[in-house]
């Protein structure tokens, strides 16, 4: 995570382009947030890693600390697993479902569900229509970009032309994933909206992850999404307001297409 992006705009905007990428090709990110232990440390019994599943977007979040726990940094943390919920009949079937997967994956994790229905979930629950219209949209230019050309034919168009997958990625960023910077004059203050409810959605949530979660040795959490009326900037500031407190993050953004295999 790009720790002096105030002093370095252009590192915001670095970080979001690499998220629309990510996004265009169907990659996953884990990015790291914070302090985190050199290999030489061990994490002593009773150390607590805390996943916050925001977004079921492929079980990466919940897989993570399984490999993590092999090392010895982290084999002796036990997990537990936080999921929102905005009313009390979604929370009731969370819970469910919750208990259903992590004994399907034969995990030992303790399960959460929060009801917290004054929280917008919008950064969230949004990364799946934006997902799907990346996906559209990549698929529209390596289709104009590709025609007549066989079954090879990106890689082979790429080795004659120069045209590689980078070249499709860069060319969606530029035409659909990239904001411009918003002039500051034309900003809204911190204190009114949307901008000031925007940031007020971090703090409230950034409130109940520290209630349960500040003294955890690692807090995985979903990478929320940048909406399209944020600027680079602002969005980190949205994700640095929202994990503030907080020492070691990993934020995870899933793919969708990682495969979890259950146990029956």
């Amino acid at each position: 995570f790009p720790d002096r992006w105030h002093e370095d705009k252009k590192s915001a905007r670095d970080f979001t382009d690499l998220q629309d990428k990510a996004l265009a090709l169907d990659y996953a990110m884990i990015v790291c947030k914070g302090y985190f232990p050199s290999v030489d440390e061990v994490s002593p019994p009773g150390s607590v890693i805390d996943i916050w599943w925001m977004i079921h977007d492929g079980g990466l979040a919940l897989l993570l600390p399984v490999l993590l726990m092999k090392h010895r940094v982290w084999k002796n943390c036990s997990v537990r697993v936080f999921t929102v919920a905005e009313s009390a009949a979604e929370a009731t079937k969370l819970d469910m479902q919750m208990k259903a997967l992590t004994k399907g994956l034969r995990v030992t994790y303790e399960t959460n569900v929060l009801e917290l229905p004054d929280i917008n979930m919008s950064a969230y629950t949004m990364v799946a229509e934006k997902s799907r219209k990346v996906t559209e949209a990549l698929g529209d230019i390596v289709n104009e970009k590709t025609k007549g050309i066989g079954a090879s034919g990106i890689e082979e168009k790429g080795e004659e032309e120069g045209l590689g997958e980078e070249d499709f990625v860069d060319e969606f960023v530029e035409e659909y994933g990239e904001e411009q910077e918003t002039p500051v004059s034309q900003r809204k203050a911190s204190g009114d909206a949307p901008l000031g409810v925007y940031y007020k959605t971090a703090r409230s949530l950034n409130a109940h992850i520290r209630e349960t979660s500040s003294s955890s040795n690692l807090v995985i959490c979903s990478l929320p999404h940048r909406p399209s009326n944020r600027s680079p900037s602002e969005y980190l500031e949205y994700v640095d307001i929202m994990f503030q407190g907080l020492a070691t993050v990993a934020l995870v953004s899933g793919s969708g297409q990682e495969v979890i295999t259950l146990h029956g």
